[in-house]
């Protein structure tokens, strides 16, 4: 998984999830999904793609080191009404934020 800057803004939604023990409040949603798989996918599906993920503990997939910054990029594959989707992750500012990167 290569580190990548999304090239649109983020859009940001408050959440009330628990993932890995940690309880999360704000969620942002990179745009990166859009390029592929607008057809298929938008925020509402990843917002529910999400709370599936209430009181699960999941591995760590990836860490990146950009700069000084450490980056811990996480994965799930989420099944969802006749579905299973691929939700990539990192955790932000001391673990109260998600930042989804990309879904397919």
């Amino acid at each position: 998984m290569g580190h990548f800057r999304c090239k649109k803004r983020h859009l940001r939604y408050s959440i009330r999830v628990t993932i890995n023990g940690v309880r999360y409040r704000q969620v942002e949603i990179c745009r990166h999904y859009e390029e592929k798989h607008s057809n298929d996918i938008n925020d509402s599906l990843i917002l529910e793609l999400i709370a599936e993920l209430e009181g699960l503990y999941l591995s760590l997939d990836a860490e990146r080191i950009v700069g000084q910054r450490k980056l811990s990029y996480f994965a799930a594959n989420v099944a969802h009404e006749k579905s299973v989707y691929r939700l990539v992750w990192r955790v932000v500012r001391g673990r109260i934020k998600l930042l989804v990167v990309n879904c397919f």
